[in-house]
């Protein structure tokens, strides 16, 4: 038991040894290295120029990306580099020429557009009538040749097909039928 404590004991003197000695050389080496980094020079009058080079990145604390709905060409800006701005204030501004003129072409075409579907309503208004005139003749007709029936059978065939044809007419004259073209309401 005595040999083990013996042992036991010069173990953690050499271990504190060691770290004793550890220390010192690491403090050593240390003071080596600041002395190494330190520059020295004499005193004298004069200026003093020092310049500071490093490598990295900037970056402001508030940095909000912007981007406009359109693109085109910037006509003004409103605003410097490094001006605070506030919310909803006009930064920039695109030239709105191409935007007007696309804007007056659409306005001509919509106006253009608006006198063929006049012209177009009044021809079959036009259409219609003229049905309607034909119908109202081959009627007469037909009430004409059924007052002679009795003289001539084949009156009555001739002015049932000339009805049926304009009843045809105006059939095909009502039919045409159109609700809305491009958002623009039309005949019905």
């Amino acid at each position: 038991m005595k040999r083990r404590i013996i042992i036991i004991g010069g173990l953690v003197l050499i271990l504190v040894i060691v770290g004793v000695g550890a220390y010192i050389w690491q403090g050593q080496q240390a003071k080596t290295t600041a002395a190494a980094s330190i520059q020295t020079t004499t005193v004298k009058r004069g200026s003093l120029a020092a310049s500071v080079s490093a490598a990295g990145n900037i970056s402001a604390p508030n940095i909000v990306a912007i981007a406009f709905q359109a693109s085109g060409v910037v006509a003004k800006v409103n605003v410097a580099v490094g001006d605070i701005v506030k919310k909803d204030q006009v930064l920039m501004e695109l030239d709105s020429t191409d935007l007007n003129l696309a804007l007056k072409t659409a306005q001509t075409n919509l106006t253009n557009q608006q006198a063929n579907y006049d012209q177009t309503k009044s021809d079959l208004n036009f259409a219609l009538r003229n049905a309607q005139s034909s119908l109202d003749s081959s009627k007469a007709n037909l009430d004409a040749a059924v007052a002679k029936n009795g003289q001539n059978p084949n009156s009555l065939t001739v002015a049932k097909a000339a009805l049926d044809k304009a009843t045809v007419a105006v059939q095909q004259a009502q039919g045409v039928t159109i609700t809305k073209w491009r958002g623009v309401p039309m005949l019905e």
